[in-house]
């Protein structure tokens, strides 16, 4: 066991203001308060989501702030000025999932990004991430996509707010060859999991190479920004940001990036102020730190009920790998790709019914015995149990 600290708080106070009768004294030993294990856990807990603003580059091409660029008066005349090859950086005010969960961490107002693959009629054509998702179209060529795209300037029927990035040192024949790089994983699904983990990255990895070395390309699966991003590293072996992989680049890291130059943008939208851009990274990572630190108390507090969700996820697993995803299949892309990419008549009440109903008849069998002797695991071999 770990050597105790004595805990003062409320107790010793009543005792030293000679307050006796209101101080819970107890039995001797009976509050032993932290223990030096708990109390490096949970200042390891708190300090974690700041691991990811080491080596983290400022953003630098943010409209609001930056002096660079054009400001357009429309979204036509942005249009008009994108090129192959471009990358657009988007934002939008009121609710949103990825804006409640990307902006407070990043600086920026800026949460989505998708590329510029082609242009027709004096416009750029764009298009995000699953957009051409579909098996029965698997064999259709880039320039038949690239024709189905829409035109940057009907962007403002999604994002009121819209930045436009240019690539910079690209020939023609490598500008040509990263659109056309997007353009084939546009056909790929979007995969809402990878953008959890590459969320997750961002806020607890270092953005050192030794770090975070290439962690190459990935074979299944895109989110908004590792289309771009992805398509950048195969054509000139360059990541968007150095010390994080392709694969868990963020849309904000365009901003941050020397490789691409702020041809200019569209803000109608107010910006919040400068202090609260500036200081929301630090306090929502210090937020979620307490968090963390909470949790880990109570992790530590009752060890066997913390491994009740981590032996369920191990029972799931385990049931995929014996009997295969047909029978068991993988609950996270089910849950998360339709939520993120909200496909045309998409309900989500149904959708989370069909959820509900795959994991009862699939997944929770598996679920509850690998819960239950992971609870009987931790129970059986902790120190203090009775038996």
């Amino acid at each position: 066991m770990f050597p105790t600290l004595k805990r003062h708080g409320i107790n010793q106070a009543c005792l030293d203001l000679g307050l006796a009768k209101y101080a819970d004294t107890g039995a001797a030993g009976d509050d032993e308060g932290l223990s030096t294990g708990q109390g490096l856990a949970m200042t390891a807990a708190v300090a974690a989501p700041f691991a990811g603003l080491i080596g983290q580059k400022k953003v630098i091409h943010d409209p609001y702030t930056s002096t660079q660029g054009v400001r357009y008066s429309n979204m036509d005349e942005l249009s008009r000025a994108s090129r192959t090859g471009d990358v657009l950086i988007t934002s939008k005010p009121g609710n949103s999932i990825w804006r409640h969960t990307m902006t407070p961490f990043s600086g920026t107002d800026f949460y989505h990004a998708q590329p510029v693959i082609a242009r027709r009629g004096g416009h750029g054509l764009t298009a995000s991430a699953g957009d051409f998702h579909n098996p029965a179209d698997a064999k259709s060529s880039v320039s038949q996509l690239a024709s189905a795209s829409q035109p940057v300037k009907a962007l403002q029927e999604d994002y009121t707010d819209v930045a436009l990035l240019r690539p910079k040192n690209l020939t023609n024949v490598e500008t040509r060859s990263v659109a056309r790089q997007s353009t084939e994983r546009l056909k790929r699904q979007y995969d809402a999991p990878n953008a959890a983990t590459a969320w997750l990255h961002d806020i607890f990895v270092p953005k050192l190479n030794k770090v975070a070395p290439n962690a190459g390309t990935i074979c299944e699966g895109n989110v908004c920004s590792t289309v771009p991003s992805q398509a950048l590293k195969d054509v000139t072996g360059k990541d968007v940001v150095p010390g994080t992989p392709a694969k868990y680049t963020m849309p904000a890291d365009f901003l941050r990036s020397e490789e691409y130059e702020l041809v200019g943008a569209h803000t109608p939208t107010k910006a919040r102020s400068s202090l609260a851009r500036n200081v929301a990274p630090y306090a929502a990572r210090g937020a979620l730190g307490l968090g963390l630190a909470g949790a880990t108390y109570a992790a530590t507090e009752n060890p066997e009920v913390a491994a009740v969700p981590a032996g369920m996820v191990a029972g799931n697993y385990a049931a995929q790998a014996a009997l295969g995803t047909e029978r068991v299949p993988k609950i996270l892309p089910k849950l998360l790709n339709p939520i993120a990419h909200r496909p045309a008549g998409f309900s989500l009440r149904s959708h989370l019914g069909d959820v509900a109903k795959q994991v009862a008849t699939h997944n929770l069998a598996p679920m509850a015995l690998g819960g239950g002797l992971a609870y009987g695991a931790v129970r059986a071999l902790r120190p203090d149990n009775p038996t």
